[in-house]
């Protein structure tokens, strides 16, 4: 079966999170092709839950608040975390047991780097330029990409990472590199839910930090039972 996939940016250019998910697809062998119109059935890394509609094949996507809409009669196979599946629990709708972003996924098609830098500041996309000229001194990442795993690879140069980014984190937490959360100036957008969502699905609290101080944190996941959705499709 041939799927119709819907992410943010376009098919290959955007923000690391969201053009992760072709590099992923084509890891598995999946027949997709993309959309970012309203004719898709089905979407995968990011926070656009909200847009699952009737039928749509919502593997490990999540919500950016509480306050989003939800359509239950989605195909719910797996959500980014415990706050989107107890949501969507609420609202009357149905998934499996598993959760976790497919990001995680990320070491089993992307080999780590050799590591040159004690620590990554990864700003979400929005507030990069303003974050590398606020730290000349650290090695500041720009999730803006057209190569998703060079940029991954990028990631894993270094040794800690310090992100306002979810995928920052993410991408870190897959690697088992130690990530603290921060909040920069001019806040993205949502209540925080997503990274409440990440941070428990790997079975961490998700602590608030500082550049000056950071708390960094790993955390336990099974790849394994991620994976196996996508090795259904």
């Amino acid at each position: 079966m041939k799927y119709t996939f819907y992410w943010v940016g376009n098919s290959t250019t955007g923000n690391f999170g969201d053009v992760l998910t072709p590099k992923l697809l084509d890891y598995f062998g999946v027949d997709y092709d993309w959309t970012r119109g309203s004719n898709y059935n089905a979407m995968c890394i990011g926070s656009i839950a909200r847009h699952a509609r009737k039928g749509t094949i919502v593997l490990g996507s999540g919500f950016m608040s509480m306050k989003n809409p939800i359509d239950i009669d989605a195909d719910w196979r797996f959500v980014r975390g415990p706050r989107s599946k107890a949501k969507l629990l609420q609202a009357g709708g149905t998934t499996s047991d598993v959760v976790g972003d497919p990001a995680l996924l990320l070491p089993m098609f992307c080999d780590e780097s050799k590591k040159k830098y004690d620590v990554g500041i990864i700003p979400h996309i929005s507030q990069y330029k303003w974050a590398k000229e606020k730290y000349p001194n650290y090695h500041v990442i720009n999730l803006k990409t057209k190569n998703a795993l060079s940029k991954a690879k990028e990631i894993t140069e270094c040794r800690t990472i310090i992100s306002s980014s979810l995928h920052g984190i993410i991408a870190a937490h897959a690697y088992n590199i130690p990530a603290a959360y921060v909040e920069f100036e001019n806040g993205i957008k949502g209540d925080g839910t997503k990274f409440q969502d990440h941070y428990e699905s790997i079975g961490i609290h998700a602590e608030l930090s500082t550049v000056e101080e950071p708390l960094f944190t790993t955390g336990t996941f099974d790849m394994t039972q991620l994976a196996d959705f996508f090795k259904d499709l």
